[in-house]
């Protein structure tokens, strides 16, 4: 008898979890994703504070630039090490686009 209980209880339990276990995946995510630093909002002191203590290719640093699809400024805050390889890339676009079998319409035919 104890054996049929349980697994009674057991199936109630499944059929009362199943449907909440949705939600509880979208908290966890939202939770996972809610503790990174908004870099872009926080003032200078905060940033020299947050910096302070880090390895330099570590630290944040904020920049306000103008998206290419907008004339608004914005802040943009990377770290160094992202900075870097975002001047890596654009240095290696301009030179391929000034390499000379570069055209508008594509590789030059010979």
């Amino acid at each position: 008898m104890t054996f049929y209980f349980m697994r009674a209880v057991g199936k109630s339990y499944r059929r009362a979890l199943y449907p909440s276990l949705p939600i509880l995946q979208v908290i966890g995510l939202v939770n996972c994703t809610a503790s990174k630093n908004n870099f872009a909002s926080m003032t200078e002191a905060e940033l020299m504070v947050y910096n302070s203590g880090r390895p330099v290719l570590k630290q944040i640093f904020c920049q306000k630039m103008k998206p290419i699809s907008s004339h608004i400024r914005r802040n943009v805050c990377k770290s160094v090490e992202d900075w870097v390889h975002h001047n890596e890339r654009t240095l290696l676009t301009i030179g391929a686009m000034n390499s000379g079998d570069y055209s508008v319409f594509g590789r030059a035919s010979e």
